[in-house]
């Protein structure tokens, strides 16, 4: 299944970007033509996201498991951004994009933003801006998401604030409580999120902080830079 979803998103993306390629061929479809790209949009978006909840599933249980063996692979932001379907979506912004070469683990990393720009689309507000950064200095690897308030922010901020404002050192059952962890919360897979951070080596410094302005999710990790 995990297979099929990914050659559905890598299928989307073809014809989206052969149409766009071809105005006569866009043009040719009249006034079909918005609402199939819209179609084409709607059914990469989930594709992927069926795709990456899957994967992040058997991930996080091998992890778990001791079973998974760390990655290096060679990768840009613009590389990993692109593979999440960020890059041209209407409601994500870029801040800036480092363009320095890595090596890290692709699946850990992938999955770990993935998590992290999901909640900002679904759980923030309805329609709102998603400003995204990443930046590159002294071997740190800093990438930050910030999404407008969503659903139960006053609660949310409430209780971060009464436990030095970062959801990352809440347990989960106060999570619970105030309707985090479902699906009218802000945040989800919170704890998948620490196996991800956790998993790497040395382990990612991870924050979720609930501010009047939103919710910031931060990562730093130490990696190295590909030098040709």
């Amino acid at each position: 299944s995990k297979r099929v979803m990914s050659n559905t998103a890598q299928c989307c993306e073809y014809v989206v970007k052969k149409l766009q390629e071809k105005p006569e061929a866009l043009a040719a479809l009249g006034a079909d033509g918005d609402q199939i790209l819209r179609l084409l949009h709607s059914t990469r978006t989930q594709s992927i996201n069926g795709f990456y909840m899957a994967r992040s599933t058997l991930l996080q249980g091998a992890i778990i498991r001791g079973e998974h063996q760390p990655g290096r692979d060679d990768l840009t932001m613009d590389s990993v951004f692109h593979e999440l379907g960020l890059v041209g979506h209407p409601r994500i912004h870029f801040r800036e994009l480092c363009t320095v070469t890595f090596r890290a683990d692709r699946q850990v990393l992938t999955s770990l933003l993935f998590n992290a720009a999901h909640n900002a689309l679904v759980h923030g507000e309805e329609g709102g801006r998603v400003m995204v950064k990443a930046t590159f200095t002294d071997g740190e690897l800093h990438v930050s998401v910030h999404n407008q308030p969503g659903v139960n922010h006053t609660k949310l901020i409430a209780t971060a604030w009464a436990n030095g404002g970062d959801l990352v050192n809440l347990e989960r059952s106060a999570l619970e409580g105030m309707g985090c962890g479902t699906d009218q919360s802000t945040f989800q897979g919170l704890n998948e999120m620490r196996v991800f951070a956790s998993a790497f080596r040395p382990a990612a410094d991870m924050h979720l902080w609930a501010q009047e302005d939103g919710v910031l999710f931060e990562l730093r990790l130490r990696i190295a830079a590909v030098t040709s």
